[in-house]
């Protein structure tokens, strides 16, 4: 009797052990689980009668991804992408070709569509652009063009560097100095570090998202993504002007950390001052000026692009004005060093 009051605990034990698991891998997955595009704000939920073209939810068919080796989750549908209408009735398959690029795509290729098809691991192996042909039961065919950039050498900003050891917080680093125009990329590295030590986590390997803790408008794009090491989210947008807060966090017991953002007008001429340095116009067409108070001069002058590479470099300048005519208009963080200080000042710099 005692034998058979034991297994029948251990097995009523395995079954509490199984669902207790069960449930806390449901409950700690469940913010990358397939969500609903119909909750989505500009999004609409028809019939057939949205059946136009392809949608997608990074917007249209050139996709800014992520970079090599992380995954960025989107979905795609039926519908009218001129008015935000999707079909929602719709169910078929749909299937991904890659047709050019460096290197290769690693991924779920094929989808069932019911409404619409979710894809959550996508990578690829080399940076560069990449064109993608997506076909759906033969009804739709389309072409997306994803431009997948070089990942961020993290190391080089941590405080002691990488290894191995796990961290146990949240390490953040934003490519433009939280400042950014209205829907124009905000990207923000998430890695992990030790707090303790200072060493960046490069055998991390889990989910990081970001969240809008507070801000006047919304923030859209793809919050959550997957990889090793670090990850990059490269098309994260604001539709209003104003101040956002917002939480980066990463799977597991990792402390979260925030950002706080400020969102421009991108029309509006800007002065950026920083200490006794001055950029203008700003945003600029062909040509920059950079004042500096007192009797310094500049020392060194650096433009990077929002993936951290240096696009122009100046040394030893002679002139207070720089030309940026072959710059291609976007968002870029400049960072001056002068004569007479050891700082560098960084700023943010809008090509028209």
């Amino acid at each position: 009797m005692k034998n058979l009051a034991r297994k029948t605990f251990d097995s009523f034990s395995c079954i509490i052990l199984y669902v207790l698991v069960v449930c806390g891998y449901f409950s700690s997955t469940a913010q990358f689980y397939n969500p609903n595009p119909c909750q989505q704000k500009g999004i609409s939920c028809a019939n057939e009668d949205a059946r136009k073209e392809l949608v997608y939810s990074f917007g249209n068919s050139t996709f800014e991804y992520v970079s090599v080796g992380t995954s960025s989750p989107f979905w795609i549908a039926i519908g009218d992408a001129s008015n935000g209408l999707l079909d929602s009735t719709y169910s078929g398959t749909v299937l991904a070709k890659l047709l050019s690029g460096p290197g290769i795509l690693k991924g779920t290729i094929s989808n069932n569509i019911w409404g619409h098809a979710y894809f959550n691991d996508w990578m690829f192996t080399e940076p560069g652009e990449y064109e993608v042909e997506i076909s759906v039961s033969g009804f739709i065919t389309d072409t997306i063009l994803f431009n997948v950039p070089e990942k961020i050498d993290l190391c080089a900003f941590a405080p002691k560097g990488c290894n191995s050891s796990a961290g146990d917080a949240v390490f953040p680093l934003s490519g433009n100095g939280g400042i950014i125009p209205v829907d124009a990329i905000f990207p923000i590295t998430i890695g992990v570090y030790d707090r303790l030590t200072g060493f960046v986590d490069s055998t991390f390997q889990n989910y990081a998202y970001v969240d809008k803790i507070s801000g006047p408008g919304n923030l859209y794009g793809s919050l959550s993504m997957y990889g090793t090491g670090w990850l990059t989210f490269t098309n994260i947008r604001f539709d209003q002007v104003g101040v956002y807060d917002l939480k980066l966090s990463a799977s597991g017991n990792i402390i979260p950390d925030t950002v706080t953002v400020h969102v421009i007008g991108s029309n509006s001429t800007r002065e950026i001052a920083q200490d006794k340095l001055k950029v203008f116009p700003n945003p600029a067409d062909n040509e920059v000026t950079i004042a500096v108070e007192g009797k310094g001069h500049i020392k060194a002058l650096r433009i990077l692009n929002m993936q951290g590479k240096v696009i122009q470099y100046f040394d030893g300048l002679n002139t207070t004005s720089i030309q940026v005519s072959d710059l291609s208009a976007g968002v870029y963080l400049y960072e001056v060093a002068l004569s007479n200080s050891d700082e560098r000042t960084k700023g943010v710099l809008i090509k028209k």
